[in-house]
């Protein structure tokens, strides 16, 4: 596989950002008439302007990613992207180890300002509302040939484009249908007892497939779009769950502790993972565990995906999880390596990290002679909460990712970091697709004996 679903780095969002920016652009820079959208700066004695066509803040465990995009003129059309990463965002200034700047004319960067490139360069966000992002930047930014130039006098005021946050908020003045499913009754054979804000429900009968949204079989409620408590009640026996409603149909299933088997990444032949976009619950795709394959003299089970291009390929070796990875960063690194890495270490306690070897890159984006290296940190074992859904027994990973300018002697943290979540007998239950921006949870996951 290539790293756009296991790699956080500026320059994967910042293409990612150029191939859909215009489907949430802004007409003529202003929001509803009352507010100008636009963005300039200038260097080497040129001005550059335009308007800003959307900004959104993108969430995940542990950090939060603003990304900014705007168009250029009809006389000047350029593109301008301008990133932040940090544990939040807010009003404050964030320095060069914390900001990404690029600016580009029809693909072709014409400056450029990454973490670990040298040279001061800072972007302060002045407002930050539910509406708009307003701001300046200022520093030293690169061509591709390496050349450093002074972007100065830099100003922008961006539309939030709520759509696209990881997390919208969602609209209250609007109702939904919220479903809760069960693949099993209680032990018993009786019904499951559903309370979703002061309402009660029942699950009458089981459905191993997820049912239609109002199933009679289920316990369905019709409630204001908003973030509900859903208790489901078996006996002595409850389980409770955060649920968002944020549409017309919303579907949950819920269940109650079972044994837990086995290791934190199952490779059976024909196990599969429903992953769903947890910013648009419509968006999901499946993963099918595949045969094994030999790769560099080596065994890995692929495990393949039914809507995306992607195909994963793992491996185990006692307490040690790999993964094979080609890194191209979507096609900048023009002869790109494959690697194995080490994705997890169950037997590490919290706070253990490892490290991955030194990995040449060379050319990246126009800057010669590149490295990379991994930085993998338990953050949590134990039980963890994923989509409100407790993992009683599972292993949380933030991975960092450090760049090397000076031939690998020596590495600086770009502020760029994704996590997982591993959940014994589970798998990957929790995900960051780093290109698209989307983090995956797990919501089917049939592991095959």
């Amino acid at each position: 596989m290539t790293l756009k679903s296991s790699l956080l780095g500026f320059l994967a969002i910042v293409a990612l950002l150029f191939s859909c920016k215009k489907e949430v652009s802004v007409e003529d820079g202003k929001i509803s008439g009352e507010l100008e959208t636009t963005w300039k700066f200038s260097s080497d004695g040129t001005q550059y302007n335009g308007d800003m066509d959307s900004a959104f803040i993108q969430t995940a465990a542990g950090f939060t990613v603003l990304s900014m995009v705007g168009s250029g003129t009809t006389s000047q059309p350029g593109e301008l992207v301008i990133q932040i990463v940090g544990e939040t965002i807010g009003e404050a200034q964030y320095g060069a180890e914390q900001a990404a700047f690029q600016y580009s004319v029809n693909g072709e960067i014409v400056y450029q300002k990454v973490p670990g490139q040298s040279g001061d360069f800072s972007v302060t966000i002045t407002e930050l509302d539910s509406t708009h992002v307003s701001g300046t930047f200022s520093g030293v930014a690169y061509d591709t040939t390496g050349q450093q130039h002074t972007i100065a006098e830099g100003q922008f005021t961006a539309p939030r484009s709520s759509f696209t946050d990881t997390d919208p908020d969602p609209d209250p003045t609007q109702t939904g249908q919220l479903t809760i499913w069960a693949e099993q009754r209680c032990s018993d054979g009786s019904s499951i007892e559903v309370l979703v804000n002061g309402q009660k429900g029942f699950i009458t009968e089981e459905t191993p497939e997820e049912p239609e949204c109002g199933d009679p079989r289920t316990a369905t409620f019709t409630l204001p779009q908003g973030v509900y408590t859903v208790q489901a009640i078996c006996g002595s026996d409850t389980v409770s769950y955060t649920v968002t409603l944020n549409s017309s149909c919303v579907k949950f299933k819920v269940a109650f502790d079972e044994e837990i088997t086995g290791d934190y990444l199952p490779l059976t032949i024909g196990s599969t993972w429903k992953y769903v976009d947890l910013g648009n619950p419509t968006y999901s795709h499946t993963v099918t565990a595949g045969d094994f394959v030999d790769i560099d003299g080596r065994q890995y089970w692929p495990q393949g995906s039914d809507n995306l291009e992607d195909t994963f390929y793992y491996r185990k070796n006692g307490h040690e999880y790999y993964e094979w990875l080609t890194i191209d960063y979507n096609g900048s690194v023009a002869n790109p390596p494959s690697v194995e890495l080490i994705i997890l270490h169950d037997d590490f306690s919290e706070g253990q990290s490892w490290q991955s070897p030194d990995i040449f890159l060379g050319e990246l984006s126009g800057i010669p002679n590149v490295y990379a290296k991994l930085e993998s940190t338990i953050v949590l074992k134990g039980a963890i909460t994923v989509n409100g859904v407790e993992y009683p027994d599972a292993i949380q990973v933030e991975t960092k990712l450090l760049f090397s300018l000076d031939g690998g002697t020596s590495y600086v943290d770009t502020g760029s970091s994704f996590t997982r979540v591993f959940a014994k007998g589970k798998g990957i239950v929790s995900y960051l697709d780093v290109d698209a921006g989307i983090l995956y949870a797990a919501t089917e996951i049939n592991i095959v004996p």
